[in-house]
């Protein structure tokens, strides 16, 4: 609320945080006193405009599909099939997604989807139990644990932990 902002401002001197939901234009010198901009729709204009607003404000752009298009199932990038491949049984599966994941987790985030929580747990023990990845470059990411606690307040760590920019900045 902007009266506890100033009141922590008058008695403890912190400088207030401007957060808002809505789009804004506005100079420098108000860009540069917000914590954080996330900007989900528009255009920065041109490469030296985008080139200009990583200089100055190491900003990132991303690509994101229009919305229209992710409803009809086209997001503008051409989607590679990989493939699909059928396994005999639990085991010959089991082992072939531990051989996927030792494959490519140096290269790119590796998630693997499970059908059940069984299932996670039984993978989960599996791509541990090789040895191949570190145990805590192994990460869990479902509503419950295996003693059932909900595992939501680790999700944000999580989050964070796995989708940190390689080289990026701190």
């Amino acid at each position: 609320a902007p009266w506890l902002q100033y009141m922590s401002y008058k008695l403890v001197g912190k400088d207030p945080l401007a957060q808002s939901r809505y789009a804004c234009v506005c100079t420098p010198y108000i860009f540069n006193k917000y914590a954080g901009i996330f900007g989900l729709t528009g255009s920065v204009g041109g490469k030296e405009e985008l080139k200009y607003l990583t200089d100055t404000y190491s900003a990132i752009k991303f690509d994101v599909p229009r919305f229209l298009d992710t409803c009809i199932g086209n997001a503008r990038k051409v989607v590679k099939n990989h493939g699909v491949e059928l396994h005999d049984g639990e085991k010959a599966l089991t082992d072939r997604v531990v051989q996927l994941c030792k494959e490519y987790y140096h290269q790119v985030p590796v998630l693997v989807i499970a059908a059940s929580t069984e299932e996670m747990g039984r993978l989960l023990a599996a791509i541990k139990a090789d040895g191949a990845i570190p145990p805590d470059e192994v990460q869990r990411f479902s509503e419950f644990d295996d003693e059932g606690r909900l595992m939501k307040d680790e999700w944000a760590t999580i989050i964070e932990d796995s989708t940190k920019r390689l080289g990026g900045i701190e």
